[in-house]
């Protein structure tokens, strides 16, 4: 009878201890990478026309994962505002500037989930001819990392 009562109370505990260790499972999925572009509107702020054929390019950007400021090092790397003064620096572009981004399997500029990196800031250049440079600062995160901004220029 012991031994009945005694396998009973090890069946019965291996069944508990089972039931508490499935219960207890958690499923962590990760998140993937953002891929990172910024789309830019250049525009007259005296008139609200937009410019048309001026220079914008990546001059730098800080890295929260790296805490690094990296310069470009393409100093006259200008792409020009098309008919309705603007420009797209895709993912592909953003990793192209050589300014710091983690880059995915396809060569493409992103940010990651991790509270530690997932924030990155982008310096633009505005220029043209006879124009002094315009410098502005675009925040990308992995929660926002499409950017659509409008620059004034005069």
């Amino acid at each position: 009878m012991f031994r009945r009562s005694f396998g009973s109370v090890l069946l019965l505990a291996a069944a508990l201890l089972a039931t508490a260790c499935t219960t207890r499972t958690r499923v962590v999925h990760a998140s993937p990478p953002a891929t990172v572009s910024i789309d830019v509107e250049v525009f007259d702020p005296v008139t609200g026309g937009v410019w048309e054929g001026v220079g914008v390019r990546i001059h730098g950007a800080w890295q929260e994962w790296s805490g690094c400021t990296c310069e470009s090092p393409f100093t006259d790397a200008f792409e020009l505002t098309d008919g309705f003064g603007r420009v797209t620096f895709s993912a592909y572009d953003l990793h192209a500037y050589q300014v710091g981004f983690p880059v995915d399997g396809y060569g493409r500029a992103v940010l990651g989930d991790h509270p530690a990196g997932d924030e990155a800031i982008v310096t633009l250049e505005v220029w043209a001819p006879g124009f002094r440079p315009v410098f502005f600062d675009v925040d990308l995160s992995w929660r926002r990392p499409d950017a659509v901004i409008a620059v004034p220029f005069q």
